[in-house]
C-alpha cells in the first residue's frame, strides 16, 4: 500500500512539474509578442543621425520634421540638413518588418517612408525627399505677395520665415516673439492666425511651438500680429491666395 501511495506522489510531482514548465512556456512566447526587442539584437543604445537632402539638388534642408515611425521620437532638421533622434536601438523594428522606418516632412516636398537597417551608432543616415515642384512654384510665389503687402503696409513690419523660428529653439510663440521686439510688448497685441483674428492673444502664442509655423509677421513693434502654419501655406498656395491689404 506504501508502494502504492509512493507511486502516486511521485507521480503527481511529476505531472506538477510539468504543468509548470508548460506555464513558463506560455509566459516566454507571451512576453515575445508583447516586446519588440524581445528576441533581436537589441545592442547598443544610440542617437540617430541623419542628413535630409533635396533629391534634385542635392541641397540640404532646413526646418523638415524628421521622426521614427511608431515611437514619439522626432527631430527638426538644421541649415545643414543634420538632424537626430535620441535613445534610438541597433536592431529596434518599429513594426516588426524589418528595420527602422522613419518619415520625412517639409512643405513643398513628398512625404518620405524610409525603411532599413542602421549597424552602428556611428553612421550617418542620408536621407532624399523629392520635391513637389509646382507647389514649391505657387509657395515662392504666394511668399512674394506676403512681402509686397509688407512693403505696402505703411508701417515699421519684421518677418520670419521657418528658418528664423527653428533655428531660435523657442519654447513657446510668444517667446519667440518677446524675444525678437526691439521694445518690451506692453499691451495686448491684435494677433491673426492664419488670416483669422484670435481672442487672448498672448494667451494663445503661449500655447504655439513654434515648429509648427512657417511664418510671423510683426507689425506696429508688436501692436499687429500674424502668423501662419504650415497647412494653411500649403493650401492657399495650391488654391492661389492672395493676401488682402492691411491698412494701419
Amino acid at each position: 500500500m506504501l508502494n502504492k501511495l509512493n507511486s502516486v506522489g511521485a507521480v503527481a510531482t511529476w505531472i506538477g512539474k510539468q504543468a509548470m514548465a508548460v506555464v513558463l512556456l506560455c509566459l516566454l512566447i507571451l512576453m515575445g509578442a508583447s516586446s519588440p526587442l524581445l528576441g533581436q539584437d537589441q545592442g547598443e543604445n544610440f542617437d540617430l543621425l541623419g542628413r535630409l537632402i533635396d533629391k534634385e539638388s542635392r541641397k540640404p534642408l532646413l526646418g523638415a520634421s524628421v521622426g521614427l515611425s511608431g515611437s514619439d521620437w522626432s527631430s527638426i532638421t538644421d541649415q545643414n540638413g543634420i538632424f537626430e533622434i535620441p535613445g534610438a536601438f541597433v536592431g529596434w523594428k518599429a513594426d516588426r518588418k524589418g528595420g527602422f522606418s522613419v518619415t520625412a516632412n517639409h512643405l513643398g516636398y513628398k512625404t518620405l517612408i524610409w525603411e532599413g537597417d542602421i549597424s552602428r551608432s556611428d553612421e550617418i543616415l542620408v536621407l532624399e525627399i523629392s520635391p513637389q515642384v509646382e507647389t514649391l512654384r505657387l509657395l515662392s510665389d504666394l511668399k512674394k505677395s506676403f512681402n509686397n503687402r509688407r512693403i505696402g503696409s505703411g508701417t515699421d513690419v519684421v518677418a520670419y520665415d521657418r528658418g528664423d523660428l527653428v533655428t531660435a529653439r523657442e519654447a513657446t510663440a510668444l517667446r519667440f516673439l518677446e524675444n525678437h521686439l526691439r521694445i518690451p510688448l506692453r499691451d495686448e497685441p491684435l494677433v491673426f492666425v492664419d488670416e483669422v483674428s484670435v481672442m487672448s492673444g498672448l494667451d494663445y502664442l503661449d500655447g504655439l511651438d513654434p515648429i509648427d509655423l512657417e511664418l510671423m509677421e510683426i507689425f506696429q513693434s508688436g501692436r499687429h500680429v500674424r502668423i501662419y502654419t504650415t497647412d494653411f501655406l500649403e493650401r492657399a498656395a495650391k488654391s492661389g491666395f492672395q493676401p488682402r491689404p492691411l491698412l494701419f
